[in-house]
């Protein structure tokens, strides 16, 4: 019968840790000693003799615990759903958005002083939107989420060779880079050091999509270019989808 003041742990053997090694328990420090002569092992092996505090195990643990947990809320869980549409679903709503903006035909009609805020706004708001999602990218640990970003560098790289289409039309310059609002939000996210899972959805793919939204109704609503109305209309779709699809992404966190 083993020895009741003898507890079981791993040996060293000649390849590294494995079998068994027991340790004798005192007060406060596991003695690592060697074991009764009957639990020796086979020939050859070596023992070590360590002392350890029990406390500074259990914190450990406790610290790695937490580790784990924090990362799994970080990240999302890949489950081969963008949100809640499937990957083809998904695919072929961004592919109709492309080609319905791909196909606007700009007039050379100038725009008014308020077309031009408009416009610029939607301008503004892309740059940001692609920039954030360019960054991320390499950054983003579920595939699901890198779908979400790579879908947002394709839309902004569509939407913005159209207003640059339209631009040259109307004989007007578009901005180059985002406004001061949108160079704080781009600061705070790359300034991330964690997993940028959660980070990327919340404030690119809910909130940016939000002010992405918001723009895009004010042109439809609001300008008097046609051009600009029918970028609008043809936009919002995909807009809608980006928004609902992190949303319900941000939300398997």
């Amino acid at each position: 019968m083993a020895n009741p003041g003898w507890r079981k742990c791993r040996r060293q053997g000649p390849g590294g840790w494995a079998g068994r090694l027991h340790f004798k328990v005192s007060e406060r420090t596991c003695q690592v000693a060697r074991p009764p002569r009957a639990d020796l092992g086979r020939a050859g092996s070596r023992y070590e003799t360590k002392s350890f505090d029990p406390m500074k195990r259990r914190t450990f643990l406790w610290s790695s615990t937490l580790g784990l947990i924090g990362s799994s809320l970080a990240v999302a869980k890949d489950d081969q759903r963008i949100g809640k549409l499937g990957p083809s679903e998904f695919k072929q709503a961004n592919e109709l958005a492309a080609a319905r903006i791909k196909v606007i035909v700009p007039t050379d009609a100038a725009l008014t002083e308020l077309d031009r805020l408009l416009v610029s706004k939607v301008a503004m708001a892309g740059i940001m939107q692609a920039s954030a999602s360019a960054w991320a990218l390499s950054k983003i640990q579920s595939m699901d989420v890198k779908t979400i970003a790579q879908a947002e560098i394709d839309e902004q790289a569509v939407l913005s060779d159209k207003l640059k289409e339209i631009a040259a039309a109307k004989n007007f310059d578009l901005p180059k880079e985002p406004g001061g609002e949108q160079k704080k939000i781009l600061d705070d996210i790359m300034d991330n050091t964690q997993p940028v899972d959660r980070e990327y959805l919340k404030t690119i793919g809910v909130e940016g999509h939000r002010a992405l939204q918001t723009a895009m109704e004010e042109v439809r609503a609001k300008a008097q270019d046609a051009t600009l109305k029918q970028l609008a209309a043809a936009a919002l779709p995909i807009v809608a989808v980006h928004l609902t699809v992190a949303r319900d992404e941000l939300e398997t966190l």
